[in-house]
């Protein structure tokens, strides 16, 4: 409270005034923890977006802070492949969202599908300024491979290798 008294004192005279002076004040009287949490809750939510509110008690924000920048870049690369993941967090250069430290990872098929949404990818990249060493895209064989039936040996199985072993002559 001895950073938010004397802000709270060069503040003209408002219901917001008021308000967080009575948070203090019943905050100051009570004993209780639950009920200074409640308070001091009370003082930041009310004072946070007023000018000369201290930075360090303003409550932390959830979620982007970016103005949508990547949310809105997620759901460009989600358009192109649910299989596209991004990691990293938005960073601010000279006071502008960046997206400079994202990295995109990537799995396709390797065939013609697969190849259109990689470049489809890189263009949405290129758009946001992401450099090449930032996007990693796999092309992966997805080729059918045979499956072994049901019935077919595919080994050794213990010491008998098929065939009929009461053939005549054994």
């Amino acid at each position: 409270m001895s950073k938010i008294k004397p802000w709270v004192d060069t503040l003209t005279s408002s219901d917001r005034k008021q308000a967080i002076q009575l948070s203090i004040l019943l905050g100051d009287s009570t004993d209780d923890d639950d009920s200074m949490t409640n308070y001091w809750d009370a003082i930041r939510s009310i004072g946070a977006d007023m000018e000369g509110f201290p930075n360090e008690f303003k409550p932390k924000l959830r979620g982007p802070r970016d103005g949508g920048l990547r949310k809105e870049f997620r759901e460009k690369l989600h358009n192109v492949s649910n299989l596209v993941k991004d990691k990293g967090s938005v960073i601010y250069n000279h006071g502008r969202p960046s997206l400079e430290n994202i990295t995109v990872k990537a799995r396709f098929c390797d065939n013609e599908m697969g190849l259109e949404k990689e470049r489809k990818i890189r263009q949405i990249c290129e758009e946001y300024n992401l450099k090449d060493k930032n996007i990693h895209i796999h092309l992966r064989d997805c080729s059918p491979k045979r499956k072994i039936g049901r019935y077919e040996r595919s080994g050794r199985s213990g010491a008998y290798q098929g065939g009929n072993r009461w053939e005549p002559g054994n």
